[in-house]
């Protein structure tokens, strides 16, 4: 059974999406991570903590999804726990930095795919939720860096959860913090000029000055 909206499905046995096949949603991990959601009068607002793995910008945390670098999915997948889910929503935002591809799967069955971010907020029935993070075959040949968020609605007694998911911040995502001429939060690879080649650089930029002050005082 699909659920019609972009690039989320629901798996019951075998779905082809977009022309990726998927046998089982089921999560299949080695290891799973337990994710501590932060009160968000806790969360870092700080540029500064996007290059530091041991903050939690936004809440958020930082992880990679080793796509190339390891062949078994068990391996490779980063898994996250979510305890005391039932009868609550529970919002998922993930964003992979550089941009990439990513894809988030459940235990509740649930599915999606998306392109630099990834926004739900769905219904969780099951007491505890694990999500696995996975490439399909439309992703890029790199290893995705992701950050990733989930938290939950509060009880109902409190807040209707459906009210709750409508009045949430869907922008909130960490490349929120950084300024628009920033393009990227973690500093690319700087290759260094060679000495000779800096000095050929100079002798050609000071032969240019010497032909266009020759032919000033010619002409």
């Amino acid at each position: 059974m699909l659920v019609f909206k972009p690039n989320v499905y629901v798996c019951v046995f075998v779905v082809v999406v977009y022309g990726t096949q998927l046998s089982t949603c089921a999560v299949s991990c080695s290891q799973t991570t337990n994710f501590v959601i932060l009160n968000e009068t806790q969360y870092d607002r700080d540029a500064n903590s996007l290059t530091d793995d041991t903050r939690r910008p936004l809440g958020f945390k930082y992880a990679t999804l080793a796509y190339y670098s390891k062949a078994d999915p068990r391996d490779r997948n980063p898994c996250v726990s979510v305890a005391n889910t039932a009868n609550k929503r529970i919002e998922v935002m993930i964003q992979t930095d550089p941009p990439n591809r990513i894809c988030v799967k459940s235990t509740a069955s649930i599915a999606t795919c998306g392109e630099e971010t990834i926004y739900l907020c769905e219904r969780a029935n099951d007491v505890n939720l694990t999500f696995e993070f996975y490439c399909d075959q439309m992703c890029g040949e790199t290893d995705p860096n992701f950050y990733y968020r989930f938290a939950l609605s509060p009880p109902s007694s409190a807040k209707d959860p459906e009210l709750w998911c409508n009045e949430r911040n869907t922008d909130e995502f960490p490349k929120s913090l950084i300024s628009p001429n920033l393009q990227a939060t973690r500093k690319p690879t700087i290759h260094s000029i060679s000495k000779a080649s800096s000095t050929k650089t100079l002798h050609i930029i000071t032969i240019t000055y010497s032909v266009i002050s020759l032919l000033f005082t010619i002409s």
